[in-house]
């Protein structure tokens, strides 16, 4: 459908005010209301803790790893929530303060590997309900990007498991580019 308005209501200093949409600059909050229309070129998602839920088998994977790894480190599905959306990197300071740079590479290097094997043998969708649903019937509209801190592969492993390969246009992760979101 056509937008009928080229004007928007933002709020700046606390004020509402109604502005010509080319007047809209970054930073401006712009307020909507039921029925307004909103012009999009894209939709952008991350994964986790939008689109799916992997926190009990990633925490599983990360603790056998560590464990194996030879770091006696019991990493849990509560810890993991406060650490996702931040890159490989600051996760692993955070897990394993103290521990040498080489070490948090290595353990890391396993943690991503076993995490890896634990969600491809993972029968269970664990995709939060009606996300592969509203990624179908977005991307007949809309393209439909997904762009995340995770590792190289992750976004890939997700797209198959909740089989919306063919509705993702685009994606990027901080494994392909060493740039967090």
């Amino acid at each position: 459908s056509k937008m009928t308005s080229f004007k928007s209501n933002v709020i700046r200093d606390g004020k509402i005010e109604l502005i010509d949409n080319n007047d809209i600059v970054i930073d401006d909050l712009i307020l909507f209301k039921p029925g307004n229309q909103i012009g999009v070129d894209a939709v952008i998602l991350d994964v986790d803790g939008t689109l799916w839920d992997s926190t009990p088998l990633v925490a599983k994977a990360w603790t056998k790893a560590a464990l194996d790894c030879g770091v006696h480190q019991s990493i849990t599905p509560e810890v993991l929530q406060s650490l996702f959306g931040k890159t490989m990197h600051e996760i692993a300071d955070a897990l394993l303060p103290g521990e040498s740079t080489e070490v948090k590479e290595r353990v890391m290097y396993a943690c991503v590997e076993e995490e890896e094997k634990e969600l491809a043998k993972n029968t269970r969708d664990i995709t939060y309900p009606g996300v592969a649903e509203t990624i179908r019937l977005l991307s007949d509209k809309i393209p439909v990007c997904i762009v995340s801190n995770c590792q190289k592969g992750y976004i890939e492993l997700f797209m198959e498991k909740a089989k919306v390969e063919d509705c993702i246009t685009d994606k990027e992760c901080y494994g392909n580019t060493g740039v967090g979101k």
